[in-house]
């Protein structure tokens, strides 16, 4: 089969089941899919009544989210004189849509361009895979920040990839450019993005001053141009708030968050009797036990009952168990988005669940490749592609980063969509590698690999149906 048909194909399949999950999202009424950060996203939008408003705005939320819908409000006023709040809605969820579809052909491109994946039938898997991933399909459906934060890292390492290529020039400095803003609005948009962005960032500029001179230009071009873009809404913060900050300080409480983490690792909106305060997080024996309520925070580091670090290093053997809790919790994306949590059909969310569990096998395929790399074995061909080029560098920082700023602090399903293309990747590249050594040397030379992979899904089926049995029955 040529290689366009087969591209024909992979985009045929996406935009079809992509476009299914949306529509059923749309088919939710406007009252269930517009609460909480969605309304206040559009509350926002409204205020944002010209340039001078969104480059001076300081508030409890980032301006960028509000920005991007005032965008797609302006594209639809071009076409209709006056239009409905479910028209603009819809809108807005049109365009994370292509966003998002178009991102996962970018990712899929720079995951073969990278040579993270070997062949094109694999790098046509990843899209298909990432394209119709139904959790992040969900949060297209109503107006959230979660999907497009993503999208926007995603397409950032590839037009730095791109301005790595080229020669140190204009095209060159146009790329890391785009990719600085890219960087930057995904920041804008979701500012739990930053401290994953600055260790990428930071990881590539220490690499590239190893390297090459040359990519030290690049890197320190994005980082200067994302400090730029930044900068006003820094100072307006600051300015109002007096700290520094990118949105209200009490808006988000990193103490309070990991206080409740030590809870459990599963949110339930709709429950919010489970506990009280901010966040209704299902309590899990183990954690409850062992963390919670021993110990109430008044800091992050430390060393006594007091601090997050004290706690969970005096009970040790239950901190593995306290990890992979938060880190399923991460990736069981049981409702469709957060405002469905209560009538997600249970087809959606055990489709949904098919691909979690393939994204967690891929996570855990990564840290097997982590453990490969400290002791310098095999498969080194895996090591050396994520080696091979700056950019999977910078999406390995991110992803860590991310993970461990999530494992702190309190668990919500879509707090696990950054580490999505990381796993996918991990998922399809092992993938490929399995197809080519079993041919040469069947399969039990790949059988521990294979129970590895069954172990970790038993371990996340076994978890996600216990809090299933507390949380629905």
């Amino acid at each position: 089969m040529r290689s366009r048909t087969k591209k024909l194909i992979a985009l045929g399949v996406a935009f079809t089941v992509s476009l299914r999950l949306f529509v059923f999202g749309l088919s939710y009424p406007l009252l269930l899919r517009v609460r909480g950060d969605a309304y206040g996203y559009l509350d926002i939008a409204r205020q944002l009544t010209d340039w001078s408003a969104v480059l001076s705005f300081a508030g409890n939320r980032v301006v960028g989210f509000p920005f991007f819908e005032v965008v797609v409000g302006k594209i639809v006023s071009v076409f209709f004189s006056s239009y409905t709040l479910l028209a603009w809605v819809n809108a807005i969820g049109v365009a994370l849509l292509i966003i998002h579809i178009a991102s996962a052909w970018v990712l899929s491109r720079w995951a073969r361009n990278t040579n993270l994946i070997a062949t094109e039938n694999a790098a046509l898997i990843l899209f298909v895979f990432f394209a119709t991933f139904p959790a992040l399909i969900g949060h297209t459906t109503t107006p959230l920040s979660d999907t497009l934060a993503v999208d926007l890292v995603v397409c950032a390492l590839m037009s730095m990839h791109v301005s790595l290529k080229h020669d140190v020039g204009f095209k060159s400095f146009v790329w890391a450019g785009l990719a600085a803003f890219l960087f930057a609005f995904s920041i804008l948009v979701r500012p739990g993005n930053l401290s994953g962005v600055v260790a990428a960032l930071m990881t590539g500029m220490v690499v590239a001053l190893w390297t090459a001179n040359r990519k030290a230009t690049v890197v320190g071009v994005i980082m200067l141009g994302c400090a730029g873009v930044l900068a006003p809404y820094y100072f307006n913060c600051t300015q109002k708030y007096g700290s520094v900050c990118l949105q209200s300080p009490a808006t988000f409480g990193s103490v309070d968050s990991a206080q409740v983490g030590l809870l459990g690792a599963r949110l339930l909106w709709g429950k919010g009797e489970w506990s009280p305060g901010k966040f209704p997080v299902m309590p899990d024996e183990i954690m409850f036990t062992n963390y919670y309520q021993r110990c109430q925070l008044k800091t992050i580091v430390g060393i006594t009952d007091s601090s997050l670090t004290g706690c969970l290093m005096t009970r040790p053997l239950a901190l593995p168990a306290y990890m992979v809790k938060k880190w399923i919790g991460l990736f069981d994306h049981f409702r469709f988005t957060p405002y469905l949590e209560e009538v997600t059909p249970a087809w959606l969310r055990w489709l949904s669940r098919g691909y979690d569990s393939l994204a967690w096998i891929g996570l855990w395929l990564f840290f097997l490749t982590l453990c490969y790399w400290k002791k310098g074995a095999q498969p080194s061909e895996i090591r050396a592609k994520l080696l091979g080029s700056l950019t999977p560098l910078l999406l390995v920082s991110y992803s860590i980063v991310m993970l461990a700023q999530h494992t702190v602090l309190h668990v919500e399903d879509r707090y696990g969509f950054p580490l999505l293309a990381l796993c996918a990747i991990m998922l399809v590249s092992y993938g490929e590698r399995v197809i080519r050594d079993y041919r040469i040397v069947g399969l039990r030379r790949l059988a521990p690999l294979i129970l590895y992979c069954v172990a970790a899904w038993v371990v996340f089926v076994v978890q996600i149906i216990v809090w299933d049995n507390a949380t629905f029955n």
